[in-house]
């Protein structure tokens, strides 16, 4: 009987091992879908994320290779590229049941990104980072003006709503070269943009979060452009 009892209860923790296993590499897999999906959503362009990696104990959440095609009509292949970031989200509040609550709204205590790249294009009278604020603005506005009930249906792992409670970019490079007078000596491009620092602001969604971001880098790229 006892036997018994001892390999029930080994079974029982192995099961639970992996279960604990099967969560985490899901989690992982569902942040990376969630952040290339709501990504490309909002900015209109393909967007790539190598890996992430959470740690659900501990809340810190690693991003690898954060990347932005260039928008149509632009021959460099990317417009925007991030090595990796520093984020620290509230386990407790993602919208998976066994950790937490409902995810009514995701807590992220901070996202630190630093050395990220902007690589500026100006073809065919056109300025890259214009054309992809263009489209993040369109994108945002159909969203806003859609009618109440013809939402698409929740992403898996998706909350209602983001509070970010520390946002720091700092040495966002910007690089590349524009010609703005055809035949002329196109002008190299080789600089730090200005700190960005928020904090305490929130948003619809993970979309609305990426475009956000991204809008205000390249908000701030364009002007020292």
């Amino acid at each position: 009987m006892k036997k018994l009892i001892v390999r029930g209860g080994l079974v029982l923790i192995a099961l639970v091992v992996v279960g604990v296993v099967v969560l985490y590499f899901s989690l992982n897999g569902i942040i990376k879908n969630v952040g290339e999906t709501q990504g490309t959503k909002a900015t209109g362009v393909a967007t790539t994320l190598s890996s992430v990696n959470l740690n659900p104990l501990g809340g810190a959440l690693a991003l690898s290779d954060f990347e932005l095609a260039s928008p149509e009509g632009f021959t460099n292949p990317s417009l925007f590229k991030l090595g990796g970031a520093d984020v620290q989200v509230d386990t407790s509040t993602l919208p998976i049941p066994v950790i937490g609550n409902k995810g009514d709204e995701i807590v992220v205590d901070r996202v630190y990104i630093d050395g990220a790249e902007v690589v500026v294009a100006f073809e065919n009278g056109k300025l890259n980072l214009k054309e992809l604020l263009k489209q993040i603005e369109e994108n945002a506005g159909a969203k806003e003006d859609k009618p109440a009930g013809e939402d698409a249906p929740a992403e898996e792992g998706e909350a209602k709503g983001v509070l970010i409670k520390d946002l720091k970019i700092t040495n966002t490079k910007v690089r590349g070269e524009i010609s703005l007078v055809p035949g002329t000596q196109p002008v190299p491009l080789d600089f730090v943009i200005a700190n960005i620092e928020e904090s305490d602001f929130r948003e619809a969604d993970t979309g609305a979060v990426i475009g956000y971001v991204i809008e205000t880098i390249m908000l701030n790229a364009t002007t020292e452009v």
